[in-house]
């Protein structure tokens, strides 16, 4: 799960009242589309958890009922699954490796997918890495899929 599907679901989990999708997008920095395939994603985790479904209220948002029990679960699932994902700064360092060791392509989008990150935090982790190994005179360049073969 991408970091942001887990803030939704974190605001979701902690939160007793209704959020609207766009109050969701306008948190996340993301569309309002982009939610809702997020929520559906979130649905899925919780489908596989045996819990029901995020709730919609018309008119007035969205809701996450859960017992107590329920939640517990929701929390553990997390955990175990956060556990699972690179910080920036580990994400930086297998990049770094990759690039210093390996005779491949680094393929950002195929990162992306083993990372479990969206474009954009690959493109911030991409520009962080740019400018730390340019401090010792390295570039990275990176060419268009085209240019690849």
């Amino acid at each position: 799960m991408k970091k942001r599907i887990v803030d939704v679901l974190h605001r979701l989990l902690v939160t007793d009242y209704p959020l609207s999708i766009e109050q969701l997008a306008e948190e996340t920095a993301a569309s309002g589309r982009t939610i809702r395939n997020d929520l559906n994603e979130i649905n899925t985790f919780l489908a596989d958890l045996h819990i029901g479904p995020i709730q919609t209220l018309r008119g007035k948002g969205i809701l996450l009922k859960l017992t107590s029990k329920q939640q517990a679960i929701v929390w553990q699932a997390l955990q175990a699954q956060q556990s699972e994902y690179m910080t920036r700064e580990e994400r930086s360092f297998d990049l770094l490796l990759h690039l210093t060791f390996s005779k491949e392509i680094l393929v950002l989008n195929k990162k992306e997918e083993a990372y479990q990150i969206s474009k954009s935090s690959m493109d911030e982790d991409m520009r962080r890495l740019r400018a730390d190994i340019n401090k010792y005179g390295i570039e990275i360049i990176s060419l268009g899929k085209k240019d690849c073969g």
